[in-house]
């Protein structure tokens, strides 16, 4: 029996999945994940952030207690408080993430 008989009609009945399968792959590397996360934050940022209150600082590595961290930060104003009218670097990702450098 001719092997091709079998898998002829089954390469025909299902090539598109070889495309669906690599897209698949591509779409899960962490070169892909990490730039689109990059700009769904741009983007987020753009839309919930006040322009003469914030302003976003991208790929900004800071010290940390545990080490270093590259993060999305924004530059923010203290509104409340004995600081207020201070300025600090903040994650834009407050409250999941309060590391905070005060500016000066």
């Amino acid at each position: 029996m001719d092997p091709t008989l079998v898998l002829a009609p089954l390469v025909n009945a299902l090539w598109w999945l070889i495309p669906l399968a690599l897209l698949g792959a591509l779409l899960k590397s962490s070169r892909v994940k990490g730039s689109v996360g990059e700009h769904l934050v741009r983007w987020a940022l753009r839309l919930r952030l006040d322009r003469a209150t914030y302003r976003a600082v991208h790929d900004l590595t800071l010290p940390t207690p545990d080490g270093t961290t590259q993060i999305d930060l924004v530059l923010r104003t203290v509104k409340k408080g004995p600081r207020a009218g201070d300025r600090f670097r903040g994650c834009s990702t407050y409250p999941q993430c309060r590391v905070m450098q005060p500016l000066g």
